[in-house]
């Protein structure tokens, strides 16, 4: 399980390529699988494939341009009135992002909770109005998919922050 997950690269470049319906069927599947606290599953994902809102949500941060060449997006939003919500759906989206690489199909994730405004809006609240969330959903995080345009190098285990790791204690 090391490989696909140090093989894994954020893709900001995608080809033209769309995503079969089977597979972002099978990377929908992953998130819905994912473990939850209390098997509350507080997500809810939202798949855009439709392009001019594709170009809405480019503009939701100054760092998510790129996410208008993706086959898709998964907006994935949660309900706050769960404690673990910020877990559960980095959980659900983790498991995406992993079946997504194992399909050859790159993501990059892109925050949208707790951002600071942008365009005169906070992220989250200019996302929530382009897909009509509803108020007491928060939105986390968007995942663009596609097939990526150039293969990115391995990261090579002398960049792991190997310094961070600490046993028994700090």
């Amino acid at each position: 399980m090391i490989d696909p997950i140090n093989k894994r690269r954020s893709v900001r470049s995608y080809s033209d390529k769309p995503v079969e319906k089977e597979i972002m069927d099978e990377i929908l599947k992953a998130g819905l699988s994912a473990p939850s606290a209390h098997h509350k599953n507080p997500w809810e994902f939202i798949v855009v494939t439709n392009q001019e809102t594709k170009e809405k949500l480019s503009m939701a941060t100054p760092w998510s341009s790129f996410v208008r060449d993706a086959s898709f997006i998964v907006a994935i939003c949660g309900d706050p009135s769960s404690d673990q919500w910020v877990e559960d759906l980095s959980i659900a989206a983790q498991n995406m992002v992993i079946e997504g690489f194992a399909n050859n199909v790159g993501s990059c994730y892109v925050q949208i909770y707790n951002i600071d405004e942008h365009n005169g809006k906070l992220p989250m609240q200019y996302v929530k109005e382009v897909l009509e969330i509803p108020d007491n959903l928060n939105v986390l995080f968007l995942l663009p998919f596609g097939y990526p345009r150039e293969v990115l190098e391995m990261r090579s285990d002398s960049r792991l922050p190997v310094d961070k790791l600490h046993f028994e204690k700090y």
